[in-house]
């Protein structure tokens, strides 16, 4: 249905995140630095153990808008894959026309 992770610490970035938002999961995470970066338009940032309560309810009753965040949040995982590709064939056939 929904990944939520309550950090209480400063994260790296959190694995957990970047798995749900690659299978277009909805996800509610503290708002603490790592997890900040890793959610953008496809989530939910809250800053107490209450907010994730008000945060699920917010989640439970608008299921389709956040359907769509969780699309959204899949294609921009995989838009940012591709460039990664392209940008590291770049790098190998610079590197190999050299040699």
């Amino acid at each position: 249905f929904c990944v939520v992770l309550p950090s209480r610490y400063r994260e790296g970035t959190p694995k957990s995140l970047i798995e749900a938002l690659a299978c277009g999961k909805p996800v509610i995470t503290s708002d603490m630095p790592g997890c900040r970066t890793t959610v953008d338009r496809n989530g939910m940032l809250v800053s107490t153990y209450s907010g994730f309560v008000e945060a699920l309810r917010l989640l439970i009753s608008n299921i389709i808008a956040f359907s769509f965040a969780a699309m959204y949040s899949r294609v921009f995982l995989l838009i940012m894959l591709y460039l990664f590709m392209i940008f590291f064939d770049l790098v190998l056939l610079i590197f190999f026309s050299k040699v």
